[in-house]
């Protein structure tokens, strides 16, 4: 599958409603996680918790970077 046709493939998942409620549901995990860094005892709860977000965020970051590729490479031709 080619970079255009991924890109396509994400764009198209994140007009669906399944994938706002994913979204949704994501981004709520982010927050929690985020809140819970302020109640931390230690430096490895901090850590857990940065990492953790960090992670779900790199969800939306890969598939924003994916669509921006599959244009750029769609332009290109």
């Amino acid at each position: 599958m080619g970079a255009k046709e991924r890109a396509e493939n994400f764009r198209y998942m994140t007009e669906t409603v399944g994938w706002r409620e994913l979204e949704e549901h994501i981004r709520g995990r982010i927050s929690d996680h985020r809140n819970q860094l302020m109640t931390c005892a230690t430096w490895d709860e901090v850590l857990e918790h940065r990492h953790k977000a960090e992670a779900l965020e790199s969800v939306f970051s890969h598939i924003q970077e994916t669509i921006q590729k599959g244009a750029e490479d769609g332009a290109e031709v």
